[in-house]
């Protein structure tokens, strides 16, 4: 889906999204980006591992509802590629590698998750919002390239992963129970 240039190129799904192919969204326009907003769940057709690719430039991403089932379930997506400041209200799950390329806001406590596959989870600039974030590549290579909890701190953070690559601060929330746990190489 690719939106034309004017000021009402916004994509929004309203309810359950199951992806029975690969997709890709794009409301980067020369002109107005328009936001991307998936008002509910989106999964992948059991067993198929469809991927979802999305870019809104200027524009917002929400995603309202969890991004596939539970961890290692049928229905999760194949690869995930976010460009566009990303809200997320729920977890989570692919069997292959995840990029968020923008700020991510926390709307909901957050889980990444790649599956058994091992995938690298990519996070190439901030995440903000008060609630927990954690972040499961298995063996795979978790790269957080900002701040987490630069602009409103994060509550715990808990990042596993062979490699674990940090190139910004990390802030919690002013409470004891808000823990930083990093299980994995740390560089």
């Amino acid at each position: 889906i690719t939106t034309a240039n004017d000021a009402s190129n916004a994509v929004t799904l309203t309810g359950a999204v199951e992806l029975t192919n690969g997709i890709t969204i794009d409301t980067d326009t020369a002109g107005t980006d328009g936001a991307i907003t998936f008002t509910s769940t989106v999964v992948s057709q059991d067993n198929e591992d469809n991927t979802l690719t999305l870019t809104s430039g200027d524009g917002a991403i929400a995603f309202q509802g969890a991004v596939g089932g539970a961890a290692d379930s049928a229905d999760n997506l194949g690869d995930l590629a976010v460009t566009g400041a990303t809200t997320l209200t729920g977890n989570v799950s692919t069997t292959g590698q995840q990029d968020f390329n923008s700020a991510i806001t926390l709307a909901a406590d957050t889980t990444l998750n790649s599956g058994t596959d091992n995938d690298a989870i990519n996070v190439d600039s901030t995440v903000d919002g008060g609630y927990d974030f954690t972040i499961d590549a298995g063996t795979g290579v978790v790269t957080m390239g900002g701040a987490l909890g630069g602009s409103t701190a994060i509550n715990l953070f808990s990042a596993t992963g062979s490699t674990i690559n940090l190139e910004g601060n990390i802030t919690t929330a002013n409470d004891a129970s808000n823990a930083v746990t990093l299980t994995g190489a740390v560089e």
